[in-house]
């Protein structure tokens, strides 16, 4: 493939859940005729480090707006390697989940002024914890985000403070802290954040929040903009449900998920 120069109108291209592995990236990092390519999806390949920083030279590659490096063995040096590649800076979509990224490579992208066209950012089953959401919440330049996906993150209420003094990210409508350890005064400061009030999709699920939480979701008039709340797998209790059954700005919402509570 990496060989085939006939495919230089190639625009989109999609190998993920491969066995490429790193060596099979440095041959694509340095197939010069994709230059035209946009959408490039080489998630579940094991190219791990190696294979990013090969991809992080490949100035050809300057027409991506879509990346997607999910489940690829992926650590801080090479998020360090990608935030550094200059010829990156159409990039829409980065997909980086399921890597073993920790606060350093939650850092490094925060501090590239290079990714202030991203709208969707996906960061789902790393390390990043609550200094590294501290750092992409710092970040101003990433005030295009629509979408911030940071479920599985070990992220907690000091993290989720972060993201509500986060004036900048206004423009966000779906935002996934699933699987962390939110509790009532994270979900609070959350919910009670003006600049969210675009948001059409929230996902709390798998967290630490009670019925004090839910009563603050539920006093939050400016979320109603929601179409999916789910809160499962929390301590919600009677006096939650019974909270969210009276919060009227929630009559938009098309998917409530309440299990396991």
């Amino acid at each position: 493939l990496a060989e085939a120069s006939y495919l230089s109108e190639l625009c989109v291209l999609d190998i993920s859940n491969n066995r490429i592995g790193e060596v099979g990236a440095q041959a694509l990092a340095e197939a010069t005729h994709l230059n035209q390519l946009m959408e490039l999806n080489i998630g579940g390949n094991k190219i791990g480090d190696s294979g990013v920083k090969a991809l992080a030279k490949a100035a050809h590659l300057s027409g991506l707006t879509h990346l997607n490096l999910h489940h690829n063995q992926i650590s801080d040096e090479g998020i360090l390697a990608l935030s550094n590649a200059l010829h990156l800076s159409a990039l829409n979509i980065l997909i980086l989940s399921k890597n073993r990224i920790g606060v350093a490579g939650a850092q490094a992208l925060a501090a590239n002024l290079n990714f202030s066209q991203l709208t969707k950012l996906n960061l789902h089953s790393n390390h990043i914890g609550d200094a590294g959401l501290h750092a992409i919440s710092s970040a101003a330049h990433l005030g295009n985000l629509t979408s911030l996906q940071l479920s599985q993150n070990e992220i907690g209420d000091l993290g989720a403070k972060y993201l509500a003094d986060a004036t900048h990210l206004k423009q966000l409508s779906e935002l996934k802290l699933n699987s962390n350890k939110i509790g009532n005064y994270g979900a609070s400061h959350l919910v009670n954040a003006v600049h969210l009030s675009n948001l059409t999709q929230l996902n709390l699920y798998g967290n630490e929040i009670s019925s004090a939480g839910i009563k603050a979701i539920s006093e939050a008039a400016h979320l109603d903009k929601l179409v999916s709340l789910n809160l499962g797998l929390n301590k919600i209790g009677d006096d939650g449900i019974d909270a969210l059954a009276r919060a009227l700005h929630l009559k938009t919402l098309h998917h409530l998920v309440l299990n396991n509570n």
